[in-house]
């Protein structure tokens, strides 16, 4: 592999090649002209290649994180990050105020610019567990299915009832504490 500089056509390139030497920059009087030929033993080599670190199969991930220590440091760190990267809203109205984590797009297969569960893949490929054993246990362990990781920080039906409440003005109560329900 070399780089030629300097000339007006492909004779010239190719007699001032003949006469240059291999690895050395040659000035030619007749064609005032300048090449570098660069052989491949004189790239310098990376002593400790980086090889990317495979993503563990989904049985590696589920061993690991079935012990209870490993899942609760992994669900420590993933919390964390999600409040780090998801949007955090906050709500002021006259009764309350409150605030909870979105990802700050309607969950709706039709929206273009809704990305599921975006930041739970990046975090399994930076931790190396494979993102749908690490799923299917999360829904697991919250009895619940998710359609978006938002719904991992932000209860929606909290978010509804509370919604319902400043809409019509009225207290639903928290279900189970209702002073009169309807069967």
């Amino acid at each position: 592999m070399f780089q030629i500089f300097g000339f007006e056509n492909d004779i010239n390139a190719l007699i001032a090649w003949i006469l240059g030497k291999n690895g050395i920059v040659v000035q030619s009087e007749l064609f005032d002209v300048h090449i570098l030929e660069i052989s491949v033993e004189q790239i310098p080599k990376r002593r400790h290649p980086l090889m990317a670190k495979q993503i563990r199969q989904a049985h590696e991930t589920w061993k690991h994180l079935s012990q209870e220590n490993n899942f609760q440091q992994f669900m420590k760190d993933f919390l964390a990050y999600l409040q780090d990267n998801l949007q955090k809203i906050k709500v002021h109205d006259n009764i309350s105020s409150y605030e909870y984590y979105s990802c700050g797009q309607p969950h709706d297969a039709g929206n273009g610019l809704w990305r599921p569960f975006e930041h739970m893949q990046a975090f399994c490929r930076k931790k190396r567990f494979d993102f749908e054993t690490v799923k299917g246990m999360i829904e697991d362990r919250i009895y619940k299915r998710l359609n978006c990781e938002c719904e991992i920080l932000t209860n929606h039906d909290d978010l509804r009832r509370r919604d319902l409440q400043k809409m019509y003005g009225i207290d639903f109560g928290e279900p189970g504490r209702r002073e009169l329900d309807i069967v």
